[in-house]
């Protein structure tokens, strides 16, 4: 695997901790939801799901675009490449209360690192905002580029 730049890295390291335990502001337009319930059943709706989806796709049309020789095949490799360095690290530190919740949250992380690479903000990069405060980015209230972020943020540990 090649080299990642600091900036990617510091997504990896994220995944160390701590995670999803208040302990931070979340940056910029973002909306709490009352409770671990009301954030579960927003991160299992389908507008949730779509949303995820759409930005996913901008992300790896933005990298294909910078790096055309990559191809679909080297953009899924570079990913899941980003994904194994976030999996271990993320199983260690994440609450057990939330250990459901992992293939969601590299997911997250792996596409915010990727968009990184490329220099590609979306919708990843405000999550992954959310994930550094200690809180659990959970839905999203308007258009995707425009919207507000909603997040649960448990209380402090």
């Amino acid at each position: 695997m090649r080299d990642l730049p600091p900036h990617v890295r510091e997504v990896i390291a994220l995944a160390r901790g701590p995670l999803l335990d208040g302990h931070g502001d979340v940056p910029g337009s973002y909306r709490p939801v009352a409770s671990l319930a009301e954030a579960r059943a927003g991160i299992a709706s389908g507008a949730w799901v779509d949303l995820r989806s759409d930005a996913s796709g901008m992300v790896g049309a933005a990298v294909l675009a910078a790096q055309p020789s990559l191809g679909v095949r080297g953009l899924i490799e570079l990913e899941r490449s980003i994904e194994r360095q976030i999996e271990p690290a993320l199983a260690a530190s994440l609450p057990p209360a939330y250990a459901d919740l992992a293939e969601d949250i590299t997911t997250d992380l792996g596409k915010a690192a990727v968009g990184r690479l490329v220099g590609v903000h979306t919708v990843f990069e405000r999550l992954l905002e959310a994930y550094a405060a200690g809180a659990l980015p959970c839905g999203w209230d308007g258009e995707l580029e425009d919207g507000i972020l909603l997040v649960y943020v448990p209380p402090t540990r």
